[in-house]
């Protein structure tokens, strides 16, 4: 399900506020005050009244909840994105040939399979935006998503890690872990505490991660949406 379009009744003193959404992704872009965050809170609050609370990731929900996320981030990956080969998982079972191929060829196994790659496709891009501080993505003693110097064992704990770094793992490992079970992701200035070299590819990256859902994110930053973004932006100010 993707948000083609809302009517909103009595907002602003409009007697009818009108708004379209043709693209997968749609910033939500004006001044100050002029209502992009009230606009995500009036969609959260209106998907989640008409379909269930399933149906919609906010930004701001999901916030408070970062640190247990990480945890089952790291349980996940600990689980299957070890780099060791998705057979190993089965190491402990006494099967014949015949019983490993069936079992290869189950549902269960290939989900495996898939949320393998899923994670370290992830881990991978992560590493590419934490070079440039000479950083790569890693987990802790107590197996949860962090980072580390390039080169060094020494872990970084979560609560030295800048805003910016903790924001980051954050959008990648939230998109991962609902973008089966959701429709619709709703950020509020995702990229408020990144450099802006970080930028430039986070969404595409995001929406290149989850191909089927559909993306609205408020943003004052011009450099979220100059890398061939600048058709999908919706002006609050002049409607």
């Amino acid at each position: 399900m993707h948000i083609s379009k809302i009517e909103i009744i009595n907002l602003w003193g409009k007697e009818k506020l009108t708004l379209e959404f043709p693209e997968q992704v749609t910033f939500l872009t004006g001044v100050n005050g002029c209502g992009k965050s009230t606009l995500l809170k009036v969609i959260y609050d209106a998907l989640n009244d008409s379909i269930s609370k399933e149906g919609v990731v906010a930004q701001e929900h999901c916030e408070h909840d970062l640190k247990s996320l990480v945890t089952v981030i790291s349980d996940k990956q600990n689980t299957i994105g070890s780099g060791e080969d998705i057979s190993a998982l089965f190491a402990n079972l006494l099967l014949v040939d015949s019983d490993l191929e069936q079992l290869q060829a189950s549902p269960d196994y290939q989900d495996l399979l898939k949320q393998s790659h899923e994670i370290k496709h992830i881990v991978f891009l992560l590493d590419v935006y934490f070079a440039s501080s000479g950083k790569q993505v890693t987990r802790d003693e107590d197996n949860k998503i962090t980072l580390k110097m390039i080169g060094s064992d020494t872990m970084i704990t979560w609560h030295r890690l800048s805003r910016g770094e903790k924001t980051l793992l954050y959008l990648f490992f939230v998109v991962l872990l609902y973008k089966s079970k959701v429709s619709v992701f709703l950020f509020d200035e995702p990229a408020i505490s990144m450099h802006v070299k970080w930028q430039h590819n986070l969404i595409k990256d995001l929406a290149e991660l989850a191909p089927d859902n559909q993306f609205i994110i408020a943003t004052h930053s011009p450099s979220l949406v100059q890398n061939s973004w600048l058709g999908n932006c919706l002006e609050i100010s002049v409607i």
